[in-house]
C-alpha cells in the first residue's frame, strides 16, 4: 500500500506538471472525424487532427479567454466534457491548482470531444509505470547485467589475468572457443548498454518535454529527439549532423555522443583488450625438474640408449657399438662441422675476419634433430703470448655447449609448461637455467719429430708396426721394456706426470702430410684423447699434437627458446667479472668455488676414442689420406720458428683446434643428457633407472593466452571500456533512485502517435514549410507535450523560437 501511495503521488506530480499551465475545459466543439458518443462503425481508427490553430503564446495569461465562448457542440448521449469528469473526480483536485479549482471549468484549448467518462483516470495512469511493472525490471535486469559484465571486462582488461592450462589446445577451452565467448559477452554487454542508454536518454526528455522549472517549462528539441538515433545508429550523426551541432551542448548531448562513440567500439576494444591473447610474461624464477639417468659422460649409458634396429642377437656385441659410431657420431658430429664451415666461408667473404675469439663464428651443433644448438668460446687464450712463452704454435681453445637435460625438463608434463603444440602451435617460451656446462678444451701444440720420438712406437729399437693388431701388439714387448714417457717439452702443458696422474700417449707412428693418427692406447683415468697431424709440405717439417678433454664449468647458463618451428639452445657464459647472467656460479656461489679448476672427466676419453676412430682421424695409420683428416691438417696454425714469432689466428680461417672443439661438440650433447644438474655425481650406481628427479633454478618468460593489451596501440580502447562502465553504473543509480518509469516519448511509436494527435500548425513547424524537414535552428526549437483528456499531443514553442537554456539537459 504504501508503494502505490508513492506511486500515485509521483503520478499526480507529472500530471500536475502536464497541466501546469492551468487550463480546464468547457463545453468543445464539435470537430468532425472524431468521437460522437456511439461507436458506429464508419469512423476512422485513429481520429485525424482538428483544423484549429492553438496559440504558440505558451505563457500568455489571457490566451484562455479567446476560447470562452466557443460552442459547446453536440456530445454524445450522456458524455460529459473531458476536464468535467476529471473535476467530478477525485483525482481533479491532483491535477489543478486551487487557483483554478475556484475559478472553476474556465474554458480551455481543448481540441478533442467525446472522452467517455472514467478514461482520463486510466490513461494518467499509463503514463508512469511503477517498479512492478514488467518494463521496468526488464531495463533494470539490462542495467545490472550491462554493469557487472562490463566492470569485469574492465577489470581482465586492466589486470590481464593469464590463464594458463584453462585456455589450451585440449583444455577446457580452446583459443576460437575463448574468442567466440568474448565476443558474445561483448555484444551483449553493448547491446545492453545501447539499451539501456536509449532508455535513460528517453526517461530524461520524457520529464523534461512537461516539467517545469522555476514556473517555466523547457521542453526538448528536435535536435534532443535525434540523440536516441545517434545511439541506435551513429551514422546518423554524419548524415544528420546539423542535430548533433545544436544537441551537443549540453551535458545530456555530450554524454549521449560518447556513449554512440564507445557503444560503437566496445566489441573491438574487448577484442583488443579482453579475449585472450597469446602474450609474454616477465621474467619470473621458478625450479623445474629433470630426469638424472647417468653419470656425465657415461660411455655405457650412452652405447645402451642408441636407437637401432639392429638387436643384439643379429649383431652380438657389435649392435650397439655401431649405432652409436653411425647414428651418434658421424651423422651429428660432420653435421656440426660442415654447418661451422659454411658459417665461416660467410664470414670470410662478407668480412675482413678477425683473430679475436669473440667476433669469430661460434659453435653451432643439432640436438634432437629440431633444435639448433649454439656453442660458447670461454677461457680464451692470447695465441701470440702463449706461443712466445713456450717458444712453439700454441693453439688452446675451449668451447662450452648448454646442457641438454634443459630441453628434456622444459618437455616434462610435470613441470606444466605450455609447449607449442598446446597453444595452436604458435606459443613461444624462453628460459635461462643456472646449471653446469659441458666444455671441450684443445690444446695443440708445435712438436718437432725429435720430441716426438719417445712418444711413437715404430721409432722404438726393434718395433715393427703391424697396423691390424695395434695397440695390442705394445704387450708384445718384452717384460721390463720401458717407455721413456717423461721429460719432454710439453709435460707442463698437458700436465704429464705422476704428480696429476697423467702419463703421455704413445702413437703407431709419424703421419704423412695431410694424415693424423690417434693414440689409442687407453687406460681408466686418462683425461685426454691426442692426436698426431702432419700438414702439407709447405707449412714445415714439424707435426701438431692436440688433445682433446671434457669437463663441467659453472660459468656459463643455458638458455632455450622454442617456437613452434622448432627450439634454439645456447649456452651463454660469462667471459668477464662484469658479464653476470644466470649462471649456477650466480645462483650456488658456495658450491661453485668449491669446484676444482681442472675438474676434467675420466669418462670422456672411452667416449671420445671411439668417436675419433669412427670420424677417420686414425686413418693415418695406413696412410689414408681421409678427407676430414688433410682439411684438418690445412687449418694448423703457421709453425713457430726465428724468423716466425708472432703467431696468431689466421683471420679468415678457423684453427684446428677450434674446428676440433667443434667436431667434437656432438658428444658434449649426448655426454650430459639426462645427467645431473649440479657439477657432481651424488649416486652410488653410475646409472639410475628409471631415473630420479633433480630440481634447478630457471628464470622463465613464457607464452600464454591472457587478457590486456599484446601491443602498445591496443592500450588507446582502455577509456572505452571505462566509459562504458561508469555510464552503467550511472543509469543504474538513475533507475534505482526512481521509483519507475514514465512513457518515452522519444520512442518512435509514442512519438508517432504524439504526431498523428498534434494540431496541423505543429507539424508545419516541424515540417519547416517544405517536405525535406526541419534544418538549421529549427533544430532547436522548443516542443512540450500537452494533453487534454485522453489524448497526448505536442506543441511547438512557436517559429522561431529557441529553447530555453539549460546546461545540463
Amino acid at each position: 500500500m504504501a508503494e502505490d501511495r508513492g506511486h500515485y503521488q509521483e503520478l499526480t506530480e507529472f500530471s500536475s506538471e502536464l497541466y501546469d499551465h492551468g487550463e480546464s475545459t468547457s463545453t468543445p466543439a464539435q470537430t468532425p472525424g472524431l468521437y460522437q458518443g456511439s461507436f458506429s462503425g464508419n469512423e476512422p481508427l485513429i481520429s485525424p487532427p482538428t483544423t484549429y490553430q492553438p496559440s504558440p503564446e505558451l505563457n500568455d495569461p489571457n490566451r484562455s479567454a479567446s476560447f470562452a465562448n466557443l460552442p459547446a457542440g453536440n456530445l454524445g448521449p450522456g458524455t460529459k466534457p473531458a476536464f468535467s469528469s476529471l473535476k467530478d473526480s477525485s483525482f481533479h483536485e491532483n491535477l489543478f491548482p486551487e487557483a483554478q479549482r475556484a475559478a472553476g471549468p474556465a474554458s480551455s484549448r481543448t481540441i478533442y470531444n467525446g472522452v467517455p467518462p472514467g478514461e482520463s483516470r486510466a490513461y494518467h495512469r499509463q503514463i508512469y509505470l511503477p517498479r512492478r511493472h514488467w518494463l521496468y525490471i526488464i531495463l533494470v535486469l539490462l542495467s545490472v547485467y550491462s554493469t557487472i559484465f562490463s566492470g569485469i571486462f574492465l577489470f581482465l582488461a586492466f589486470l590481464g589475468p593469464r590463464y594458463g592450462r584453462s585456455v589450451r589446445t585440449g583444455g577446457r577451452l580452446d583459443s576460437s572457443g575463448a574468442s567466440i565467448l568474448t565476443q558474445i559477452i561483448a555484444k551483449s554487454i553493448e547491446m545492453s548498454f545501447v539499451t539501456v542508454m536509449v532508455a535513460f536518454v528517453g526517461q530524461i526528455l520524457s520529464r523534461k518535454a512537461f516539467k517545469n522549472k522555476s514556473g517555466q517549462p523547457l521542453g526538448i528539441t528536435l535536435a534532443e529527439m535525434n540523440m536516441r538515433v545517434w545511439i541506435m545508429q551513429p551514422g546518423l550523426m554524419v548524415t544528420r549532423w546539423e542535430s548533433v551541432r545544436y544537441a551537443v551542448v549540453t551535458v545530456l548531448g555530450v554524454a549521449a555522443l560518447i556513449s554512440a562513440i564507445v557503444a560503437m567500439l566496445y566489441t573491438t576494444a574487448a577484442d583488443a583488450l579482453v579475449k585472450p591473447q597469446l602474450r609474454f610474461d616477465d621474467w619470473h624464477y621458478r625450479n623445474l625438474q629433470g630426469t638424472v639417468n647417468a653419470s656425465f659422460a657415461n660411455a655405457q649409458y650412452i652405447e645402451t640408449n642408441c636407437k637401432t634396429p639392429i638387436d643384439p642377437q643379429m649383431d652380438p656385441g657389435y649392435s650397439t657399438n655401431t649405432c652409436l659410431d653411425v647414428v651418434d657420431f658421424a651423422s651429428k658430429s660432420y653435421y656440426n662441422y660442415g654447418r661451422y664451415l659454411s658459417q665461416w666461408s660467410s664470414f670470410a667473404n662478407s668480412t675482413e675476419g678477425s683473430i679475436d675469439m669473440k667476433t669469430r663464428p661460434a659453435g653451432v651443433g643439432q640436438f634432437n634433430e629440431f633444435t639448433d644448438v649454439t656453442a660458447a668460446w670461454v677461457e680464451m687464450s692470447n695465441v701470440t703470448e702463449a706461443s712466445s712463452t713456450f717458444g712453439r704454435s700454441v693453439n688452446n681453445v675451449s668451447m662450452a655447449m648448454p646442457h641438454a637435460g634443459v630441453v628434456q625438463a622444459a618437455q616434462d608434463p610435470i613441470n606444466g609448461i605450455l609447449q607449442p603444440n598446446d597453444l595452436d602451435g604458435l606459443g613461444i617460451y624462453r628460459m635461462k637455467a643456472a646449471v653446469p656446462s659441458p666444455v671441450i678444451n684443445v690444446l695443440c701444440v708445435q712438436m718437432t719429430d725429435a720430441e716426438l720420438s719417445p712418444l711413437v712406437y715404430s721409432e722404438y729399437p726393434g718395433a715393427k708396426l703391424n697396423t691390424s693388431s695395434w695397440p695390442q701388439q705394445l704387450d708384445n714387448f718384452a717384460p721390463g721394456f720401458s717407455f721413456n714417457l717423461t721429460g719432454t717439452k710439453v709435460d707442463q702443458m698437458f700436465n704429464w706426470s705422476s704428480d696429476y696422474g697423467q702419463w703421455p700417449p704413445i702413437f703407431p707412428k709419424f703421419p704423412i702430410d695431410y694424415n693424423t693418427v690417434t693414440n689409442q692406447t687407453s687406460q681408466y683415468g686418462r683425461e685426454y684423447i691426442y692426436i698426431l697431424g702432419k700438414g702439407p709440405p709447405g707449412q714445415g717439417k714439424d707435426y701438431t699434437l692436440c688433445g682433446i678433454k671434457a669437463y663441467l664449468t659453472p660459468n656459463c647458463s643455458t638458455h632455450y627458446e622454442v617456437t613452434s618451428s622448432g627450439g634454439d639452445l645456447a649456452a651463454v657464459c660469462n667471459n668477464s667479472s662484469s658479464s653476470a647472467d644466470f649462471t649456477y656460479a650466480s645462483a650456488f656461489p658456495d658450491q661453485a668455488a668449491h669446484m676444482p679448476v681442472t675438474n676434467a672427466t675420466r669418462d670422456f676419453f672411452e667416449l671420445v676414442g671411439e668417436w675419433a676412430t669412427t670420424l677417420s682421424l686414425q686413418a693415418g695409420i695406413t696412410d689414408g689420406d681421409a678427407s676430414n683428416s688433410r682439411l684438418l691438417t690445412e687449418l694448423i696454425l703457421p709453425q713457430y720458428s726465428d724468423t716466425n714469432q708472432e703467431i696468431t689466428l689466421q683471420p679468415k680461417l678457423p684453427s684446428i683446434a677450434e674446428a676440433l672443439a667443434v667436431m667434437g661438440g656432438s658428444t658434449l650433447l649426448m655426454s650430459v643428457q639426462d645427467s645431473p644438474f649440479v657439477p657432481q655425481w651424488n649416486y652410488t650406481d653410475p646409472t639410475i633407472s628409471p631415473g630420479i628427479y633433480e630440481y634447478f633454478p630457471v628464470a622463465l618468460s613464457a607464452q600464454q593466452y591472457a587478457s590486456g593489451p599484446s601491443s602498445r596501440y591496443q592500450r588507446i580502447f582502455y577509456p572505452v571500456l571505462l566509459l562504458v562502465f561508469l555510464t552503467n553504473i550511472f543509469i543504474l543509480v538513475y533507475f534505482l533512485a526512481h521509483r519507475g518509469l514514465v512513457t518515452d516519448f522519444s520512442e518512435p511509436l509514442n512519438l508517432f502517435a504524439l504526431a498523428v494527435n498534434s494540431p496541423p500548425k505543429e507539424a508545419q513547424e516541424a515540417q519547416g514549410g517544405h517536405w525535406m524537414g526541419p534544418e538549421g535552428r529549427q533544430y532547436e526549437t522548443p516542443w512540450y507535450v500537452r494533453a487534454e483528456g485522453e489524448k497526448m499531443y505536442l506543441e511547438s514553442g512557436g517559429h522561431g523560437a529557441q529553447k530555453r537554456r539549460s546546461f545540463f539537459y
